[in-house]
């Protein structure tokens, strides 16, 4: 399960509906909500129905320091909606980064702990799905270019001793 919630202002809901439409990124559970980022109770409250509904296993958050405020608001309500012993589906909660905004967060950088083996193809996807967030890509050096995805994911690979890989930071895991 992932969570993703935009401020209303400046994000289209089309373009992730479009994304997952194509099935480029072949998510089973892709909980879009929308709303003005005003109230922390009712992104928790969001979040714990969906939580209910779903079942999930596995967790996808936002990291905890990333530079964008609306990721750092994901992140914890995340946490507080999917704190340990209320939902018993829930065995692992795991943050991601965001190009161009988890590593900017210069005082508490990103460390990650997992790592997934990535092949050309599924950077490739990974490529095709970032360019239906046409605003969002910007020419290289910046991070969301695609000579940037590639550098992360070679420099992550390096990490990890394969050619390709995708950085998490495991938060909780009960097995």
């Amino acid at each position: 399960m992932v969570f993703n919630i935009y401020d209303t202002s400046r994000f289209n809901n089309n373009i992730a509906k479009k994304a997952q439409n194509k099935a480029i990124l072949q998510l089973s559970n892709f909980i879009h909500v929308l709303l003005k980022i005003n109230s922390l109770n009712t992104i928790n409250k969001i979040i714990e129905n969906e939580i209910s509904e779903c079942n999930p296993e596995i967790i996808f958050t936002h990291f905890e320091y990333d530079n964008n405020n609306d990721h750092r608001v994901v992140y914890r309500s995340t946490m507080m909606a999917a704190r340990p012993g209320i939902f018993d589906s829930i065995k692992s909660v795991i943050s991601y980064e965001v190009p161009s905004s988890t590593e900017w967060s210069f005082s508490n950088a990103f460390q990650p702990n997992l790592f997934e083996v990535l092949s050309q193809e599924c950077i490739d996807k990974k490529w095709r799905a970032l360019l239906e967030y046409k605003s969002e890509v910007l020419p290289y050096p910046h991070p969301r270019s695609y000579e940037g995805l590639v550098t992360l994911a070679r420099f992550r690979g390096m990490q990890t001793g394969v050619e390709f890989a995708e950085a998490y930071h495991l938060i909780r895991s009960m097995k």
